[in-house]
């Protein structure tokens, strides 16, 4: 019964578990707070002395924010394709274009309102 409900509603399950990544990526970058900007994507890889020049905990706390968002869009379509299945899509859909609102190729330009 379980593993027949699962098959049926894979949209919604993909939703929850990838929802429960990115609840757990936010938790992280709130209780680690600043010590957590090393894990944000082109700014670890930044000699120490640029980083300096970074607000850190407003990296951090954008970073957790980001997340959160990310997985609540997630909940959201894992509740819409419990209606129908390829509402799970539209979730997606969404989240994708949260996302990729989000990536900058040039790193100055990606933390140029982290600037002290």
């Amino acid at each position: 019964m379980v593993e027949q409900w699962i098959t049926t509603h894979i949209g919604t399950v993909a939703s929850l578990l990838l929802m429960a990544v990115m609840l757990l990526c936010a938790l992280a970058f709130a209780w680690g707070g600043p010590k957590m900007a090393r894990f944000v994507s082109g700014f670890g890889q930044m000699p120490p002395q640029e980083q300096q020049q970074y607000d850190r905990q407003a990296l951090c706390r954008a970073m957790r924010n980001l997340y959160g968002q990310l997985g609540l869009l997630l909940a959201v379509g894992a509740a819409l394709s419990l209606l129908w299945q390829w509402l799970a899509a539209l979730g997606f859909a969404a989240w994708l274009v949260r996302f990729f609102r989000e990536v900058r190729l040039d790193e100055r330009e990606a933390f140029a309102k982290y600037k002290r």
